[in-house]
């Protein structure tokens, strides 16, 4: 009979396991400060957010800095029109509008699982626009590009902010 030699005893013992206790203080700190433990993909989209916001700033960033130097084509037809109706005050709105917008949504939407893709899927496009600036900024280094952007100034894509 397994209770008398104590075996019952040690199958109904719980095992503690590094899963139990986390379970446990996980738990009691949930029951008492109202925290619910976050998700990896949570976790993600967060730190994906992140990134994307801090690309965009570095996009602002590069765009301003060239729109009030040498100019630059802007390929984006909204920013264009914004620069065209109130320089870089109006840009510097329409985009850090559009960033917090698009990061806002994504981090509010990030425990439900469209998240993560469309966080990912952002990300990505970011990663393209920044790849874009790099080659960008690679071809500036040709002397052969100068004489190009002074035939190009007249194309409407090309844009020079002169709010001085």
């Amino acid at each position: 009979m397994p209770g008398v030699d104590g075996c019952l005893v040690h199958a109904l013992r719980p095992r503690l396991t590094i899963g139990r206790i986390r379970g446990a203080v996980v738990g009691a700190f949930v029951g008492r400060y109202g925290y619910k433990a976050v998700g990896a993909g949570e976790r993600r989209v967060s730190l994906l957010v992140i990134a994307i916001t801090i690309m965009g700033l570095a996009d602002l960033m590069l765009t301003l800095i060239y729109m009030q130097t040498t100019g630059m084509y802007e390929l984006n037809p909204l920013a264009r029109a914004m620069v065209a109706t109130g320089g870089s005050a109006q840009l510097v709105v329409f985009k850090l509008l559009t960033l917090s917008l698009s990061a806002g949504v994504l981090y509010l939407l990030r425990r439900q699982r469209v998240a993560e893709p469309a966080a990912w899927a952002c990300a990505a496009v970011m990663c393209a626009l920044s790849i874009h600036w790099i080659s960008y900024n690679n071809q500036l280094e040709n002397p052969d590009i100068w004489h190009g952007m002074q035939i190009a100034m007249s194309d409407e894509s090309y844009v020079r902010i002169d709010d001085r």
